[in-house]
This record gives structure tokens, sequence and C-alpha cells, in this order.
């Protein structure tokens, strides 16, 4: 690189490390018609493309680097990233494959290399690939971690537990609190214990579960719960009662995270742990008996397509409006959205009318007794979908092709579950094909009995 061009390069790091992607582009551009094959300018410019939501790009900018110069582990990571945004899963196995290939001695490789292959369904392939990651590295937690989630992913619930323990290491979003001693499972008689809600909504109505089997070990339990749950977690059993999250902890004897009971418990069998019991409001249901008997006759069927914008994984377990309404198209059928935040605003401007009925924002234990008079909910992989589970009620879920682990990788029946039927994609992204899936089977459903609607284990 002449003297020119570092000094250029340098100038587009500095525009990328601010957000000015296309001042760096333009200079990027610059360099390489002076230099086609320059790589670190074409590295630089597919990671400016990328940032600037130009993926298409990013990917001929590293298809051409490596048809110039072979195959690079940095610019196959990126590619790999690229395609699975672009849920081209079979080819980011196939690139992290090549760049692994490029340091075969590197754990993080491998690791890296393993994610991919869990996503691609690749199970027995990604615990090879970890396996051979921690003979290279036995104390890294990162892949320790990650091969729990696949077998976690894979049934083998018990092998999983303790490693599942270090996504404290891993993720703010699961917390502790340091000054208690940890509760590792014994019996605690005479003794308070805390146990801290971690995660999101979702994950603290599945593991809400586990308390009762918790309670009958000892003394007194506490649960540090999200503000938005308590109302709906009022009646829970096996707690003594509900703290918000940044209540003291003074008083109390052990502490543990929630997420970590079902290891401290040795669960095997998710049969011998049912849903928690949830408290649904009493004072919503008169609006709610207003508002459900639009349907008239037909089935009140509850759609939500999407969950949480904040979380990292919802762009790939998101669905879009326009993917649910070939359900219109159901004359016996009436759709009651369950939709909250930003993609609220997305059926109002779509301006079906009473075609997708708003139920409005709602607090969960509203919710829950709106939930309470539906027959059957849609919906893509939400908090909504554990509180509908949890109460009974038929929840069809519409999974992405690598889903979280609490759906296993095949099959129709989710074993936390028993009135959850699960439809898979079999093409990453491909929500079209479940949709239609779903209204083949809803007009079956719909002429069933009454009594067989909510029996989806016959």
């Amino acid at each position: 690189m002449s003297e020119e061009g570092f000094a250029l390069f340098a100038i587009a790091r500095r525009h990328a490390g601010r957000a000015r992607f296309d001042e760096a582009c333009t200079l990027l551009d610059a360099m390489l018609e002076q230099d086609p094959g320059d790589v670190d300018a074409l590295c630089l410019l597919a990671e400016c493309h990328h940032q600037a939501g130009r993926d298409t790009a990013a990917i001929a900018c590293l298809q051409r680097l490596l048809a110039a110069h072979g195959d690079d582990a940095d610019a196959l990571c990126l590619l790999a990233d690229l395609y699975v945004d672009g849920k081209r899963i079979g080819e980011a196995v196939d690139a992290m494959a090549r760049a692994q290939a490029c340091d075969p001695t590197n754990a993080a490789m491998a690791h890296g290399l393993a994610v991919t292959q869990r996503r691609a369904g690749q199970g027995a392939e990604a615990l090879a690939t970890l396996d051979r990651a921690l003979a290279l590295a036995p104390h890294f937690d990162i892949a320790r971690f990650e091969r729990a989630m696949v077998l976690l992913e894979a049934g083998r619930l018990a092998e999983a537990w303790p490693d599942y323990d270090l996504r404290h290491l891993l993720d703010p979003a699961y917390v502790e609190h340091p000054s208690l001693p940890r509760w590792q499972g014994e019996p605690f008689p005479g003794r308070r214990l805390l146990v801290t809600a971690e995660g999101g909504h979702g994950d603290t109505i599945w593991a809400a579960r586990f308390l009762p089997a918790v309670r009958a070990l000892g003394g007194e339990v506490h649960l540090q719960v999200q503000p938005a749950l308590g109302a709906l977690l009022s009646a829970l059993g096996g707690v003594d009662g509900l703290q918000p999250l940044d209540a003291p902890t003074d008083g109390f004897d052990l502490g543990c995270p929630l997420l970590s009971l079902p290891g401290r418990l040795a669960v095997r069998d998710p049969a011998a742990y049912p849903p928690a019991r949830l408290n649904p409001s009493r004072e919503a249901p008169e609006h709610w008996r207003h508002l459900l008997a639009r349907a008239g006759g037909r089935l009140k069927v509850g759609i939500l397509w999407s969950g949480s914008e904040t979380y990292a994984n919802n762009r790939h377990r998101a669905a879009a409006l326009a993917d649910f309404l070939p359900l219109l198209e159901l004359p016996s059928v009436q759709l009651f959205s369950l939709q909250k935040g930003p993609q609220q605003a997305v059926l109002r401007e779509a301006a079906l009318g009473g075609l997708v009925i708003d139920t409005d924002d709602c607090d969960f234990s509203e919710t829950a007794a709106l939930v309470e008079g539906l027959d059957l909910l849609v919906m893509t992989d939400t908090a909504l979908a554990h509180l509908a589970a949890s109460l009974g009620k038929p929840v069809w879920l519409l999974l992405d092709a690598a889903p979280f682990w609490f759906y296993g990788t095949a099959g129709e029946r989710c074993p936390w579950y028993p009135s959850m039927r699960l439809f898979r994609q079999a093409v990453a992204g491909d929500w079209g094909g479940v949709v239609r899936r779903v209204c083949a089977e809803l007009g079956t459903w719909h002429e069933a009995p009454m009594p067989d609607r909510g029996d989806l284990e016959a």
C-alpha cells in the first residue's frame, strides 16, 4: 500500500468508526481503483457496506477478495455472518468450515463453526466441533456454554445443566447476587432463599414451574421478578413472596438465579414439571367479552408475529404482518391481534379494520384474561406463547429454522407445554410455507367437535 493509500485508509477507518459509512466507502472505492486487490480495503469496504445495510454489496466485496487472494479466515468469518443474516445457512456453514481450515488449531474459530452448524440444525456435527475446540482450549467457557445449548436442544438435559450456568459469564442479562451464598440444590429448612428472575419475560414464565419443587426442600422462597410480570405471577405456587428486581437482599440466607433451578433440581423429565399457575386479571374480562363478541360465531384466533425488537435474535424468530394475512382468507375465522410495541403501528397503518381486531396495549395479567376467551393462538416465539400455553390454551407456534432450545430440533410437540403445537420452517426465512400449513390445518381443526379442539396430543 502506498503512502497515499495508507492515509486514505486511515481516514476511511476513522469515518467507519464514527458510523459515516458512505464517506468511508467513497474513499475505499478510490483506493481500489488504484489497487483492485487491496485486502485491507476490501475487508473494510465489506464491513462498511454491511453496517450500512447493503449486505449484497458486502458479500460481493468478500467474494472478490477470496477469488483474488484465496481463503482468508477473517474474510470468511464475516462472509459467514452475512450469509446467516441472509438466511443462507448452508453457505454460512461452508464459509465457516473454510475459515476453520485456515487455522485448525484456533479454538475460537472452531467455536464459530459450531455455532453456525447448530443454526443449520447440524447438532451432531456441532458437538464434534465443540469437542475439538475444548480439546484445544479446555477452559474455553464460551465453547462449553455452546455445547450445553446443543445438548439442551437434543433433550440431553442432565448433561447440559452444569455448563448452562456459564451464561452468567457471557450475557449481562443473566445476573445473580454475589453477596448471597449460592444455593446448590441442597435442602434448606429454616432458611430464606432469594430466587432472581433473569432473561426475558418468557424465560421467567417458563422457569416459574420449578419453584414448587424448590419450596418443598426447605424454608421460605422469595422471587425477584420483572415489574411487568408482578400481577400475572401473584398467585404463583412455591413462593412466599414477590419482590422487584432491585429490592435489597438483606435478610436472605441463599440466592439462586431462576434459570439455574432446573440444574439444581437435576431436571430430566419436562412432564414432571407442569407449567406455572398464572393469575389472569379479574377486572378485564367484561371489556374482553365485549371485544370478543365481535367474532360472532367465528373461531376466535389470536395472532402475534413479532417479539421484542430489542432481543438480538428477534430478526430470525419474527415474521411480518404480511406473512399472517393468508389467515384472512378463512371466512370462519376472526383474527385478534395481540401484537405490542412498534409492530402494533404496522397493523394500524395496514387499515384492515375489523378483519384483524386490535386488542390495544394491556399488561400481562390483562392479556391472560383475553387469552382465556380465545379459541386458538397462532404466533411466533414470544413471551405470550409461554403465557398462553401455561394457561392450557391451544397454541400453534411458528418457529424459524433454528429455534430456541425449548423446542428441540424436530417434531410438532413441545415437551414443556402439552397444549402447544410446533410449525417449523422447512427453509430458513420461509414463513410463507409455514403459514400455508397453518391455513390448511386450521380448516380441519375448526371442523373438529369443540371438546377435541384443545386436545393437541391426539
